[in-house]
């Protein structure tokens, strides 16, 4: 009996998840303009990627404009929905978030690597710093210096510099996993 009501609760839940996941007019609305608020922001960040950026956001904004058009409530929202779908499909705008995220990862693991007061890694870590910096420097000159020819080049520009920061992220992983400390669990205690 217990069994049951548990699968009845997991059924119920994913309904109501599933139900919640419907597209509305009003939540594709706000979540459209978040995303053009953020490729703006990318365009200008990123001034290389400029022209391939608006020419998106005009299609974006086209197709909006089509579903908006659109009477049929439920019909209006899928077809927002698609648009801002649009958004997470695109190599540029999706490849520098991604760049963005891979910076701040190299960042942060510089940091906790800097904290470890080790003098037996100290030289390791010192090198592991610059050569986290030297990554960072090389990924961004890959992207700010890289003049793309469309919507593939750009994308492919993204992947070299995100390969540059993955690789990097690996190396400061391992080299963490390495200097820090292993805590070691104490055995159960048996009782009698």
């Amino acid at each position: 009996m217990n069994q049951r009501n548990f699968y009845a609760g997991i059924f119920a839940f994913i309904m109501i998840f599933i139900l919640s996941c419907k597209p509305n007019v009003e939540n594709e609305i706000k979540n459209y303009a978040m995303n053009v608020e953020t490729v703006t922001k990318k365009i200008a960040r990123y001034p290389q990627f400029k022209a391939i950026l608006e020419k998106f956001l005009a299609d974006a904004k086209a197709k909006w404009d089509a579903g908006n058009a659109i009477s049929g409530g439920e019909e209006k929202a899928k077809a927002l929905k698609a648009v801002n779908e649009m958004f997470i499909d695109n190599p540029v705008a999706r490849g520098l978030g991604s760049y963005e995220g891979h910076i701040d990862n190299v960042r942060k693991l510089q940091k906790e690597l800097a904290a470890v007061n080790d003098r037996q890694y100290a030289y390791t870590i010192s090198r592991a710093l610059v050569d986290g910096d030297r990554a960072v420097a090389e990924a961004r000159d890959i992207v700010f210096k890289s003049v793309p020819k469309d919507e593939a080049d750009g994308a492919e520009i993204i992947k070299n510099a995100n390969g540059v920061l993955i690789s990097k992220e690996g190396d400061l992983n391992r080299l963490k996993k390495a200097v820090t400390p292993k805590t070691e669990t104490p055995a159960p205690v048996k009782k009698k």
